[in-house]
């Protein structure tokens, strides 16, 4: 895993820790096409593919989220 990877690494576990603590049950996001995988690694699951207007442009993207335990 490479600087920025290790980065993500703690940050991610950082707001897990905090949201746990808040007694928060779920995290979630709208990730890009190229977040995704990196999401899939964390335990993220895709609840919708989504298309998103952009100027002129489409972006798809998806709705995930994170059961926490």
């Amino acid at each position: 895993m490479d600087g920025a990877g290790r980065g993500n690494a703690a940050l991610y576990g950082r707001v897990k820790q905090v949201a746990i603590a808040a007694g928060e049950a779920r995290l979630s996001t709208h990730a890009s096409l190229m977040a995704r995988p990196a999401f899939e690694a964390m335990g993220f699951r895709v609840i919708a593919a989504e298309r998103v207007a952009r100027s002129d442009e489409y972006l798809d993207r998806f709705e995930m989220e994170k059961i926490l335990t």
